[in-house]
């Protein structure tokens, strides 16, 4: 199972060598992910609704347009297996993702510490963390596509 290189998941899809069990595997280690994810995250709703409902409008929409993107991109290819190789590839790319973003608001936050000047508000810092979001969501589906047509067979 592939957590970290999704290059070789890709390389290994397109050789046919991922079966019913390893897919099964990813998209359970998906869900336990998700509803980690979904636990930690703050109830924003009471602070500032029209942003959060601002973010996950922008987030289903990339999601929607980067699904289908991928979409067509293992289409252009072999047209096999989209689900499992969706699912699959999704998981390690969103744990790259996570750790990078993770280093990336522990960065921050020390410097906001460290320099006054950088000092944010609650609502800045919320802010940022809905940019970061949707930043997040079109690095993932921009990932996805590039390792579908790998994966696929389109890039060749």
């Amino acid at each position: 199972m592939y957590l970290w290189d999704v290059h070789a998941l890709a390389r290994r899809f397109r050789e046919n060598r991922v079966n019913e069990w390893d897919k099964f595997r990813y998209y359970l280690l998906i869900i336990i992910l998700g509803s980690l994810i979904q636990g930690l995250a703050p109830p924003d709703l009471q602070y500032a609704p029209f942003r959060a409902i601002q973010e996950s409008m922008a987030v289903a929409v990339i999601s929607i347009v980067g699904a289908w993107c991928c979409y067509l991109a293992n289409y252009k290819g072999d047209n096999r297996d989209f689900i499992g190789r969706i699912l699959c590839m999704g998981l390690p790319i969103t744990i790259r993702l996570l750790v990078y973003g993770l280093l990336f608001f522990l960065c921050l936050d020390a410097a906001m510490k460290g320099i006054p000047a950088l000092s944010f508000s609650f609502q800045t810092y919320g802010f940022l963390q809905s940019i970061s979001v949707v930043a997040m969501t079109s690095l993932t589906y921009i990932w996805l596509y590039y390792k579908m047509r790998l994966a696929s067979g389109a890039d060749r």
